[in-house]
């Protein structure tokens, strides 16, 4: 996962060795500046902005 500043949204990238063969983007909304997993398995995003937020985003129940 990569954070998109432009893009304002996290690129979530398909590998099969080192080539890209998928990738998806999902948007947030707001500069991301950076992408981590947590010990968690969280995702944890960093916004880009004056008042900026380290997100965190899990998966939702059904």
């Amino acid at each position: 996962m990569i954070g998109g500043l432009s893009s304002q949204a996290i690129i979530r990238l398909t590998l099969d060795g080192e080539t890209v063969t998928g990738e998806e983007r999902i948007p947030m909304g707001a500069r991301i500046r950076d992408v981590e997993q947590g010990l968690d398995g969280a995702v944890y995003a960093l916004t880009d902005a004056g008042d900026g937020a380290v997100l965190r985003i899990t998966a939702q129940s059904p």
